[in-house]
């Protein structure tokens, strides 16, 4: 479980977030609690799913169109960048 958030988070360039360390650390916990009563675990998986909805949250939403024109002018620059230097 703890390797698999860690991929998901670094995929997307998350894992340094504050909200992705929490969600890291709630899934190393998790992992490690043998212990734990089934409701436990339960209650534990439930908030590990609210951290990592808080951490990949507008990952997947499509760019409005002012951030397309953005990224169209920060592709140019970087084009123009590496052809004259």
């Amino acid at each position: 479980m703890v390797t698999q958030v860690r991929q998901r988070l670094s995929a997307v360039g998350r894992l340094d977030s504050w909200e992705g360390q929490a969600a890291l650390e709630l899934a190393t916990n998790i992992a490690a609690s043998k212990v734990d009563t089934l409701s436990a675990r339960a209650t534990a998986t439930e908030k590990l799913g609210a951290a990592m909805d808080r951490a990949l949250k507008g990952v997947d939403a499509p760019a409005s169109a002012v951030q397309k024109h953005r990224d169209q002018l920060a592709e140019r620059r970087r084009a123009r960048a590496e052809q004259t230097g």
